[in-house]
C-alpha cells in the first residue's frame, strides 16, 4: 500500500477528477487506504473540538480526551456503515453501475475533505463538498440520475440522523 499515492488519488477525487474516481473504484487494494483516510479525517475533525472550543453565547465547550475518543469511534463506525449502506442501496435498489465496494473505496478517499473540520467553522463546507463528491460519483460512475441520488442522500440523512438521535448523551 503506497499511502502517498492514495493521498494523491484522494486529492484528485476532491477535485472531482473522473479518472481518479474510476481508478480507485476498480482497485481492490484501495479499500484499506480509503478506510485509513476516513479514520485519519475523523481524528482531525474530533481534535478540532479539543483545540478550538465552541462558543454558544456565554457558554464555551471544549472537548476533552474522552470526548475525542468517543467522537472518533462513532465517526468511523457511522462513516463506514453509511458508506456500505448507501453503496448497497445504490447497487441493489437503484441498479447503480458502480458496485458497493467501488463506492466505498471512492467515497472513503473522498472523506479526506473532513480534515477541514478541524476548524469548526469549516465543517459545513466539508459536509457540502462531501455531498458534491457523492452526487458526482453516483452520477458519473454509478450512472444514476438526479431522483435516485436525492433519495440516497435523504436515506443517508435519515439513517445517520436517527442513529445520532437515539444515542444516549
Amino acid at each position: 500500500m503506497d499511502f502517498q499515492k492514495s493521498l494523491k488519488q484522494a486529492w484528485d477525487i476532491l477535485l472531482l477528477k473522473e479518472p481518479a474516481m474510476h481508478s480507485v473504484a476498480k482497485d481492490p487494494e484501495a479499500l484499506s487506504p480509503a478506510l485509513l483516510i476516513l479514520g485519519l479525517a475523523s481524528i482531525c475533525a474530533a481534535l478540532g473540538g479539543m483545540f478550538f472550543p465552541s462558543v454558544m453565547g456565554l457558554v464555551i465547550y471544549r472537548s476533552d480526551f474522552s470526548d475525542v475518543v468517543v467522537e472518533v469511534v462513532l465517526s468511523i463506525v457511522l462513516g463506514i456503515g453509511s458508506l456500505y449502506m448507501i453503496g448497497y442501496v445504490a447497487e441493489q435498489g437503484f441498479h447503480s453501475k458502480l458496485d458497493m465496494n467501488g463506492y466505498v473505496r471512492v467515497m472513503g478517499h473522498g472523506t479526506l475533505v473532513y480534515v477541514l473540520s478541524i476548524l469548526l467553522v469549516l465543517t459545513p463546507v466539508s459536509l457540502i463538498w462531501e455531498l458534491v463528491i457523492m452526487c458526482t460519483v453516483l452520477h458519473k460512475l454509478g450512472k444514476l440520475e438526479a431522483g435516485p441520488i436525492v433519495l440516497l442522500i435523504l436515506i443517508e440523512i435519515l439513517m445517520v440522523g436517527s442513529i445520532v438521535l437515539l444515542m444516549p448523551i
